[in-house]
């Protein structure tokens, strides 16, 4: 970052009085408050359904995804700073106390920015790993190599920001003795390997989604909402296609030259929080439209039903012991706790890994229910 700072003569005053930090100010708005709506309805929709084989609601994806929050939320906080220091604005037309503080913040960003996308990608894997527990081993390992992927990115960039300037003191202290590194290399040496690992947690999952046995438009479906779920990756290009093409001015006027593509690096980490949510916020809107809104409300334990590989029928039962268990065709029948209208689940001990759709009639035999399950989730 240029450290002259103070108004030049030579610059027009209407040039010195461009200030592009208002717009992108509104925008912060908006990303400053998708992360933690996402969060709180993946937490909701996690909290109604059944939680991990069994031992508890929320998993290590829903931890991690939190935490991530916290980065993204501080790096927030300091983008609001950065644009009361002069973001937005031509570098030259700051003042040297401007300069620094801008410098000490962006600094911070830096290492707040990639740890939220980190947490992010892994969250995104921990995901994978919890609908798919029982799937191959070659899935297993495909996740452990794609989370040591994402941590050596993270070591790669932090490594590369603490070393961009020699002294390193000269990353957050403009006015010190040293130089620094072309600060696009940086952006670009983020931006480039982040791509390669989105696009690889995208097609991670594919496989393994197209060996549901079920109708294909329900395949497809089920596939576009992982696609949706993990859509950063247009936000990831993006960044990086911006930066590709700014790079030039950014060493010169990185303040204002900059502001494209903050744009895109304000969007990566909130609208990353936002993906990996998707599939829980579906969740939380099919059970809304479903089940009517008071079914938001309601304790999974009320009911018998957890969204295993079953097929559930709903009408009148006799015959049935106290348990309402029955042995025959590899079926056990479960009846549900209200008089008169049982809740009766044959459960089929399916493959998780296969996934399977379930469907549930009323006591006239109208379907009123029709779900797939993938491993211990309904996902539509």
């Amino acid at each position: 970052m240029s450290t002259t700072g103070g108004p030049s003569p030579a610059i027009p005053p209407e040039v010195l009085a461009e200030d592009l930090g208002p717009n992108l100010r509104i925008f912060e708005v908006f990303m400053a408050i998708i992360p933690p709506l996402s969060i709180i309805l993946r937490f909701w929709a996690r909290a109604l359904s059944s939680g991990h084989k069994g031992s508890g609601k929320f998993w290590w994806d829903d931890w991690v995804a939190l935490a991530s929050l916290a980065f993204c939320s501080t790096s927030s906080a300091l983008a609001f700073y950065l644009l009361d220091q002069g973001l937005g604005r031509h570098i030259y037309a700051l003042s040297l106390s401007e300069l620094e503080n801008l410098s000490k913040a962006v600094y911070a960003v830096y290492f707040t920015y990639d740890t939220s996308l980190t947490l992010g990608k892994c969250s995104a894997l921990l995901f994978y790993h919890r609908i798919f527990a029982k799937s191959s081993t070659w899935f297993r390992y495909s996740l452990w190599a794609a989370q040591a992927m994402v941590f050596a990115w993270w070591i790669g960039i932090m490594l590369g920001t603490v070393f961009m300037c020699h002294p390193i003191s000269k990353g957050w202290l403009p006015l010190g003795d040293g130089y620094c590194n072309d600060i696009s290399q940086l952006w670009i040496g983020s931006a480039v390997p982040s791509v390669a690992v989105d696009l690889i947690i995208l097609l991670l999952p594919l496989p393994m989604l197209f060996k549901l046995q079920m109708s294909r438009i329900r395949r497809i479906l089920v596939v576009g909402i992982f696609v949706c779920g993990y859509s950063i990756i247009v936000i990831s290009v993006g960044r990086l296609v911006t930066v590709l093409k700014s790079k030039s001015d950014l060493a010169a006027d990185l303040t204002y030259a900059g502001v494209p593509s903050l744009y895109w690096l304000s969007a990566e980490p909130a609208i990353t929080i936002l993906s990996i949510c998707l599939p829980s916020i579906f969740f939380l809107g099919r059970k809304f439209f479903r089940d009517g809104p008071k079914s938001l409300f309601s304790s999974p334990a009320s009911s018998l039903y957890k969204g295993s590989s079953e097929e559930s029928i709903r009408g009148k039962t006799t015959g049935f012991n106290e348990k309402g268990e029955m042995n025959g065709n590899g079926k056990k029948i479960f009846v549900g706790p209200n008089p008169g209208s049982y809740d009766v689940h044959a459960t089929k001990s399916n493959d998780l890994e296969k996934g399977s759709a379930s469907q549930q009639y009323d006591r006239n035999g109208i379907r009123v229910k029709n779900e797939v399950h993938v491993g211990n989730e309904n996902i539509i």
